[in-house]
């Protein structure tokens, strides 16, 4: 009997290993209904580079065209764009047609999925996601969306591709109102828009700890800090524009000192990006300065490791967001800061928006009475209401993909 092939098109095997989450969850409901997911990164990775080392020859390239930009304008964001532009024109396109073309002709249909994908930044998603379009309507394979977010802003460039993937799509489910209130006025009359929660809330631990493993357990509660640098929220938030490292590192040290008082271990761990590990080494030194008892998780190399460190501790604090998702999916009590107005309106559709809590907090002297509200909520989030509700939107996807089923 032929088995059942769907590619999921989404930020698969990125250095944030949180996007995995997203895909490892869709990929693993999907086999318990004997199909299988065929991965495709929307940015041309095939695998985690830091396992295995990128593409040589892509990383090749793309070392040369940094060596020949100056200092001061590399990071810039209209650099990074035109950078990615002229890597897509003059190495990616060919291949990556070819290869992308391979898979999709050879599954049933295409899933864009989950994520914040349809935006608009130096990533050009919409531009990747118009040329999966284009693909899958070359070899007749229909296009769902589910479980992505939409970004607060688009160009008129990225409302043209994605409105191309919308047109074309046979069902669409985003994660959240406010995403779909924006892409409502790009949506053809024909069709419905869903909303369900993320899709990495279904996400279920990888393994059971026996009872002896529990035994040994050490008996201080755990607290993770999960980290990321603060540029992003200087970015999102006008209040914090001014704000130095110290000020910064100093939250941390006022968390982890009542973290401490409540007798809990503090871990300070990260999703994977090596700048977030940076920052949170930062944060562990000072920390160590002043005798605080906390003690820092290696940075994560595979998406299980980044599991495996969720799943040892009781209560998190997270700056990325699937950290957090992660953390609700393996029935820990969460909070998450917000650096992106994607975030309150993501655990609002979970099941309680007061999980995210105002970057602002990073100024308060007492941050510690605000997140502990934010735990309890967590904990009153149901996990069957979650599951359920993402498990009909993925049947609702599948009876548009095989609708003699």
């Amino acid at each position: 009997m032929k088995k059942n092939k769907i590619v999921v098109a989404a930020e698969v095997f990125s250095s944030n290993l949180g996007d995995y989450a997203i895909y490892d969850s869709l990929s693993k409901l999907l086999l318990s209904q004997n199909i299988e997911a065929i991965p495709l990164d929307i940015s041309f990775r095939r695998e985690f580079s830091m396992n295995t080392g990128d593409d040589s020859s892509l990383q090749s390239a793309r070392s040369t065209w940094k060596s020949l930009i100056p200092k001061k304008i590399k990071h810039h964001r209209f650099t990074q764009y035109m950078v990615t532009r002229t890597m897509w024109h003059l190495v990616h396109r060919k291949n990556i047609i070819t290869y992308w073309s391979e898979l999709i002709r050879n599954c049933d249909a295409v899933i864009i999925g989950g994520g914040q994908l349809l935006t608009d930044t130096s990533a050009n998603f919409h531009t990747k996601i118009a040329l999966i379009t284009d693909i899958a309507n070359k070899f007749n394979k229909p296009v769902c969306i589910l479980g992505c977010g939409v970004g607060s802003y688009l160009d008129p460039k990225a409302q043209k591709n994605i409105k191309k993937a919308l047109d074309y799509a046979s069902f669409i489910s985003l994660r959240d109102s406010d995403s779909a209130n924006r892409l409502k006025p790009l949506m053809r009359n024909d069709i419905s828009l869903n909303v369900y929660p993320d899709l990495a809330f279904a996400l279920r631990p990888t393994a059971n700890k026996t009872s002896e493993e529990e035994s040994l357990k050490q008996k201080k509660k755990v607290c993770g800090f999960n980290i990321m640098p603060i540029d992003a929220f200087k970015i999102y938030n006008p209040n914090l524009k001014d704000i130095t490292s110290k000020t910064y590192i100093d939250f941390w040290k006022r968390l982890a000192c009542e973290a401490n008082k409540e007798d809990m271990q503090v871990h300070i761990m990260t999703n994977g990006s090596i700048q977030d590990y940076e920052q949170a080494k930062s944060i562990y030194k000072s920390m160590l300065l002043d005798d605080i008892d906390v003690m820092l998780t290696d940075r994560p190399i595979s998406p299980l490791d980044l599991y495996d460190q969720i799943s040892d501790v009781d209560y998190l604090i997270t700056m990325r967001m699937h950290a957090g998702i992660i953390g609700q999916a393996y029935d820990k009590s969460v909070s998450t800061l917000i650096w992106d107005d994607k975030i309150p309106g993501v655990w609002k559709e979970a099941g309680d928006k007061r999980v995210a809590i105002n970057s602002d907090i990073i100024l308060s002297l007492e941050p510690w009475k605000e997140l502990k509200i934010a735990f309890e909520a967590s904990k009153n989030i149901s996990s069957d209401d979650l599951n359920k509700r993402i498990s009909i939107s993925l049947d609702k996807c599948l009876k548009v993909i095989y609708p003699k089923n």
